[in-house]
């Protein structure tokens, strides 16, 4: 960059320590050879780029001389070669002057960071003579600044300069206290010098050079811990009060608050104000630390020494008051003594009587009846150490008075009651009393003044007993009284009954027992009981029907011969096993459990004609399978519950559960029962004029015949499907026989000489139910699988066509009972 001052030019060019020079000119185009002076600004970077050429007179040659405090440092030629102007000069930083002869022509261009001749010219040289100037220092950057009062903040202040000057530093607006050591800056605030201040540090070189930086120091204010007085180490006397006033100060004019640290049991601190008045056993030495707090945390303590010097303290007799004795009854006096310091303590006795004694702390005296009267005596303790109690008691001397006896009188007592007498006796002298008993009866006890007898019921008759009281000293005082025992009747016991439940059907038996301890004769009774129920001497019976379900409240009472009685009253629950799942005034008949026990089908004639309706197994959701107009009944589910196979007008048909789809499977048919597998279902058929028992498949196909006597009805499969039960008249009764699912091996269970008929196998194989006409009337019953052990289950007459739930539990019938036949369903659980 040029600009013209005193007839030269100014360049401008960055340099660090050394300058890099190829020859810079500026001139006047054309021209004659001028002299001039160039000023170099010494700086960074250097100029960018490359400008456009400037154009010198000259030839093609220049020459460069340096001249140094007026000395030549070096000269050298540039030479024009291929164009180009070569040659370079290389001088330290300083003030120097530089010759420039250069030839008219000669061009000058900025390269990179250098001046270079690039062309030289002709004629007339030039000469320009170049002088550097002084560089500005530099001041490191310092940053605004941070401190708290009381801390130290020191600042280090580097400058540096590219002529190598030497350098001083100063500051401008310091605050108070602060200083400038070199190129070092401290301060340590006071703690009254909170706030902001702004201060200026500069760095000059000697050629008036200046670099400065202005920052703000900024000082936050810091609490200063309070101060607490000398207190010192302390001394004092157990017994005597120590007083500490403690006094402290703070700087900040905070609020101050003292506290004790470790202080001895009894001391107290009240605001600032420490009192301690030790006991007689606090002597010693007790490290006390005490301190004093600002609201901002500040603590300032002193640690002491408090001695507790020790002192004596006189022992203290306990109070013995006066004191009466009586003649030939020992007086005792324990002597107690307390001393503060722990001391050993010794007793004596001045004044005593004669025969007294004192041994250590006891003293003893037995009055003889010539001693009656009053006696002084002084009893004193001691410590060893100076310290004495005394004590002046007067004892009386009395003669002994005899006790006495409160009356008691006679008393009544009864069998099994227990009597109870409090003796009570009293004594002038006050002497301490004993009681004793003569002539008690077996059983009898006295303990202390209680006399307790409960007499048994053996020991009825009179008593005499004899009451004595004792003083201890010859003086007694007794009584005899009469204790009349009265014989008392025993109330007889009932053994507990407890509440009963028993099913309708089932017998409830309840045997009573009775006990007397006199050995009564003992008659039972029964109220409120049911009717039906029966009392035979200590045995009550009740068969309740299934009708009589319900709750009875009995009571039994057992009595002896003079009156005495117990009674319990129960609660007897009769649960009825039968449920009435229709009831229409038409007829209900046949039922069939579904294989899930969800539902149960039956037929009906409600509609005006014989149809197959289902209903829910509780008889609920009642609904009738499409009206087919023809006789419709004895159902029968396949064993996964999709068909149903019945009758109609002697025909059998199966069905979809819905009713839907009804499909003809045989003429001349009845009863159909599906095999366990569902693959089969036998039926009762007068094909040839006789009722047989067949099996066909189940798509009606293959029908096949497995009896051959006539009267052959109501096929069962037995749940393997191995058997099948029915019922036949061919023994001129109507009885149970089972045979293979092949019709072989026919047995017939035991004859009843009844009625037998309609079997149902349990669902486990093990049982059969069927009706039965044994007692004159129809009745559900169960039997065992061989035939055994048959047990009615219903009471009401007219029960018929048994059919079991599948899981066993129930049992669905058709009953007449209520002169219509309805379905109902008996609980298995009570059987």
């Amino acid at each position: 960059m040029f600009n013209q001052y005193t007839g030269g030019c100014m360049v401008k060019y960055a340099l660090s320590m050394a300058l890099i020079l190829l020859l810079g000119t500026c001139g006047d185009r054309g021209a004659g050879p001028k002299t001039g002076r160039i000023a170099l600004d010494v700086q960074d970077p250097a100029p960018p780029g490359e400008t456009n050429g400037t154009v010198v007179q000259g030839v093609d040659r220049m020459v460069v001389t340096v001249l140094q405090n007026e000395t030549v440092v070096m000269s050298e030629d540039l030479r024009y070669e291929g164009g180009v102007w070569l040659g370079e000069l290389t001088v330290s930083t300083g003030s120097y002057s530089v010759v420039v002869e250069a030839y008219k022509g000669a061009i000058v261009k900025w390269r990179g960071s250098a001046l270079v001749l690039v062309k030289g010219g002709q004629s007339s040289r030039v000469v320009i003579a170049l002088t550097s100037t002084n560089q500005v220092p530099v001041l490191a950057d310092i940053g605004d600044q941070t401190i708290a009062e009381g801390r130290t903040l020191t600042i280090l202040l580097v400058g540096s300069d590219a002529d190598g000057d030497a350098l001083t530093y100063a500051v401008e607006g310091e605050p108070a206290g602060s200083s400038l050591s070199g190129s070092t800056f401290t301060w340590e605030p006071s703690h009254t010098q909170a706030g902001e201040y702004s201060v200026t540090f500069t760095v000059a070189d000697e050629h008036g050079g200046v670099a400065r930086e202005t920052i703000t120091i900024t000082v936050g204010e810091t609490n200063q811990a309070p101060t607490l007085e000398a207190i010192g180490d302390q001394i004092v006397a157990e017994g005597s009060l120590l007083t500490i006033p403690l006094v402290g100060s703070d700087a900040d004019g905070d609020a101050l608050t003292y506290a004790v640290e470790g202080p001895p049991a009894g001391a107290a601190l009240s605001g600032s104000t420490f009192t301690w008045e030790p006991s007689h056993t606090q002597a010693g030495e007790y490290s006390v630390t005490f301190a004093v707090a600002d609201e901002h945390g500040g603590v300032a303590r002193e640690i002491i020494i408090i001695t507790v010097d020790e002192t004596n303290q006189g022992p203290e007799l306990a109070d013995v008051g006066n004191q009466n004795a009586d003649v030939d009854k020992v007086l005792t006096i324990i002597l107690e003594g307390s001393d503060a310091d722990g001391d050993e303590l010794t007793y004596s006795v001045e004044g005593e009587p004669t025969g007294a004694s004192l041994a250590e702390q006891t003293f003893n005296w037995k009055p003889s009846s010539s001693q009656v009267g009053t006696y002084q005596v002084t009893f004193t303790v001691e410590d060893g150490r100076g310290g004495s109690d005394s004590q002046n008691v007067t004892i009386n001397v009395e003669a002994n008075q005899i006790p006495e006896l409160v009356s008691i009188g006679p008393y009544i007592a009864e069998e099994g009651s227990a009597l109870t007498i409090i003796l009570e006796g009293s004594d002038a002298d006050g002497d301490e009393l004993t009681y004793s008993v003569e002539g008690e009866p077996t059983g009898a006890s006295l303990a202390e003044q209680t006399f307790s007898w409960k007499p048994s019921y053996s020991q009825s008759g009179e008593y005499e007993v004899t009451f004595t009281v004792e003083d201890g000293r010859g003086g007694i005082d007794r009584e005899t009284i009469t204790i009349t025992v009265k014989n008392t009747n025993r109330e007889p016991e009932l053994a507990a009954i407890g509440d009963q439940t028993v099913a309708g059907g089932h017998t409830l038996t309840i045997a009573l027992a009775g006990n007397d301890a006199d050995g009564d004769v003992l008659i039972y009774t029964v109220e409120n009981n049911p009717s039906g129920s029966s009392l035979s001497g200590a045995i009550f019976t009740w068969r309740p029907s299934d009708t009589e379900a319900g709750m009875y409240q009995v009571t039994f009472r057992v009595e002896d011969e003079h009156g005495g009685q117990a009674a319990e009253t129960i609660v007897i629950t009769v649960k009825s096993r039968l449920r009435r799942l229709t009831n229409h005034d038409a007829e209900d008949m046949s039922p069939s459990w579904s294989p899930d026990g969800t539902l149960i089908a039956f037929q009906s004639n409600r509609d005006g004609n014989w149809e197959i309706y289902v209903m829910d197994a509780d008889g609920n959701n009642l609904r009738r399978l499409p009206n087919r107009d023809a006789g419709d009944g004895s159902p029968s589910w396949s064993p996964d519950g999709t068909l149903i196979a019945f009758q109609s007008n002697q025909h059998i048909y199966v069905t979809y559960a819905n009713g839907r789809n009804a499909r003809w499977h045989t003429n001349s048919g009845g009863s159909p029962s599906w095999s366990p597998d569902g693959t089969q279902i036998a039926f009762q058929s007068k094909h040839d004029s006789n009722w047989h028992i067949y099996v066909m498949d189940a798509d009606g196909s293959n029908p096949r015949q497995l009896t051959s006597h006539s009267l052959n009805e109501k096929p069962s499969w037995s749940p393997d499907g191995t058997q099948i039960a029915f019922q036949s008249y061919r023994d001129g009764n109507w009885e149970i026989y089972v045979m293979d699912a092949d019709g072989n091996n026919l047995r017939r269970l035991p004859n009843r000489d009844a009625g037998d008929g309609s079997p149902s196998w349990s669902p486990d194989g093990t049982q059969i139910a069927f009706q039965s006409k044994h007692d004159s009337n129809w009745h559900i019953y169960v039997m065992d699988a061989d035939g055994s052990n048959p047990r009615q289950l219903t009471s009401h007459s007219l029960n018929e066509k048994p059919s079991w739930s599948p899981d066993g539990t129930q049992i669905a019938f058709q009953s007449n009972r209520d002169g219509n036949w309805e379905i109902y369903v008996l609980d298995l659980q009570w059987e």
